[in-house]
C-alpha cells in the first residue's frame, strides 16, 4: 500500500505568453475515510490584485489568475503527469464511484444509440453519443488495462445492465493493482518535478 504524499511541481511558463504554471499531486485523505489522488493546478498570469497569492519571476510579479482540475493545462506543461490524469478522484479500492458512474453513463449511452423516444435523463439529448461513450470509457477507465483491447466498444455497448456490472467487477482487481503503479510512478516523478523551469 502506498504511502501518502503530496508536493508542488516546479513553475513551468504557460498560455505561451507571460504565465506560468505549477501542479499539485496529493495523495491524501483530506478528511475522507482512505486517501485519494488529487491532481490540481494554479496558473499564474498578469498582474496581481491585491491580497491575491502571487510568485516572483526576476522582476516582475504574477498573480494567481487560474487554478482546479485544468487537466487539459497539466497534460500539456507537464506530460509525465498526463498519464495519471484518468485517476484523479480514485482511491486504492477504485475510482470514484467506480460501478454506479459507470454504469449510469452505459446507461445513458444505450439511451442514445437507441435513439428517440427519450424517456431517460435529458443529459441523453444534451450530450449526445458520442459524449456519453466518452463519459462511460473515462468513468471505467477503459483503455487503462492491457485487457481493455479484447473487448470492443461495441461489445461494451450490446451489454446489458448485468453483464456491464460483471465486466466491471471482473476488471476491478485489475484497475487496483494499475493504480498502486500510477501511485509509484508519480512518487518516483517528486523530485525531478521539483525544479523550476523557467
Amino acid at each position: 500500500m502506498t504511502p501518502e504524499f503530496t508536493y508542488k511541481t516546479g513553475l513551468r511558463p504557460w498560455k505561451s505568453g507571460p504565465g506560468y504554471l505549477r501542479a499539485e499531486v496529493r495523495y491524501q485523505n483530506g478528511g475522507n475515510p482512505e486517501p485519494y489522488l488529487s491532481i490540481t493546478a494554479c496558473g499564474y498570469a498578469g498582474r496581481p490584485f491585491p491580497g491575491e497569492d502571487r510568485i516572483q519571476i526576476g522582476k516582475r510579479t504574477y498573480g494567481l489568475s487560474s487554478c482546479g482540475c485544468m487537466h487539459k493545462d497539466i497534460a500539456t506543461i507537464f506530460p509525465e503527469l498526463a498519464p495519471a490524469l484518468p485517476w484523479h478522484c480514485a482511491n486504492a479500492n477504485a475510482p470514484m464511484h467506480y460501478l454506479a458512474n459507470s454504469t449510469y453513463w452505459h446507461k445513458l449511452w444505450g439511451h442514445a444509440v437507441a435513439g428517440p423516444p427519450w424517456n431517460a435523463d435529458t443529459y441523453v439529448q444534451e450530450f449526445g453519443e458520442e459524449k456519453l461513450r466518452e463519459h462511460f470509457l473515462s468513468s471505467c477507465l477503459y483503455g487503462e488495462l492491457p485487457r481493455d483491447l479484447e473487448t470492443s466498444h461495441d461489445t461494451l455497448l450490446c451489454m446489458d445492465h448485468a453483464e456491464i456490472s460483471m465486466w466491471l467487477e471482473d476488471r476491478l482487481p485489475e484497475v487496483r493493482l494499475r493504480f498502486e503503479d500510477v501511485l509509484r510512478n508519480l512518487l518516483a516523478l517528486r523530485l525531478p518535478l521539483g525544479q523550476d523551469v523557467l
